[in-house]
């Protein structure tokens, strides 16, 4: 189990890369014209960790995961419960910190200086009020593509921490902790890449800024030292023709 936290730990520290790069070359987003095929292409990214695409991708790595583990049928269902429970823990932590904190996404910033209004007075209106509020700002915005704006007008929430970043790097460090030791190399270093592509998108769409992916790779990492720990303490991985590979986790 040392051997997967570490791993673990140092896979965290390859997407930490990410946000640290943006904080080390001071990058900042802003609302000017981009390339609208590149926006789409991440605008796709970030749809596959959000609320609508995201179940179909949990159903579609569930079965990946339960594939490459050949659980038998009673530690299959226990394992996806405990997904699950991983899944939801994630999600509630990043709703409790988005209400508390109350940071304002960047494409919001950028409205509220650019009009001179106050993100106090914006969020202080209820969901249909701050939807119309940004609809009427952004009917003068040339910058952005109609369906971002549209997609803006839907994401009126608060900006810290990042949820789709939880669940893509959660799913991505529970794959280095479970198949890496089983040789799954491939299909690691493929969610890996997939959850940095949601991570990148996040940021290049205005949503979110480096803190938030910082911080949201730093749960998603203690999530799934803990889920694994669970796995490799109650359920145990190890199928019987992959007993070889024991030492790689001692």
């Amino acid at each position: 189990m040392k051997s997967v936290m570490k791993q673990i730990i140092f896979s965290s520290m390859l997407l930490l890369i990410i946000p640290s790069s943006a904080w080390i070359f001071g990058w900042q987003w802003q609302l000017t014209h981009a390339d609208s095929n590149l926006l789409k292409g991440l605008f796709g990214v970030t749809q596959t960790a959000g609320y609508s695409w995201g179940i179909l991708t949990c159903i579609l790595l569930s079965a990946c995961f339960l594939r490459c583990l050949r659980f038998r049928l009673k530690v299959a269902l226990q394992f996806l419960v405990l997904l699950l429970i991983l899944m939801v823990i994630g999600q509630t932590v990043k709703i409790i910190m988005k209400n508390q904190i109350k940071e304002p996404r960047p494409f919001l910033v950028c409205l509220e200086k650019k009009h001179h209004i106050e993100n106090k007075n914006f969020y202080s209106l209820n969901i249909e009020p701050r939807t119309v509020l940004l609809k009427r700002l952004l009917k003068s915005e040339t910058n952005a593509p109609t369906w971002l704006k549209k997609y803006w007008q839907a994401e009126t929430g608060f900006s810290f921490p990042s949820g789709h970043s939880i669940f893509a790097a959660s799913w991505a460090l529970l794959a280095v902790g479970l198949l890496w030791p089983l040789r799954y190399y491939k299909t690691v270093i493929f969610l890996m890449l997939w959850s940095s592509g949601v991570m990148i998108s996040r940021l290049l769409l205005g949503m979110h800024w480096p803190i938030d992916i910082f911080v949201s790779i730093l749960i998603s990492s203690l999530l799934s030292i803990l889920s694994c720990w669970v796995v490799y303490r109650w359920i145990d991985p190890i199928p019987l023709n992959k007993k070889k590979v024991l030492t790689l986790i001692d």
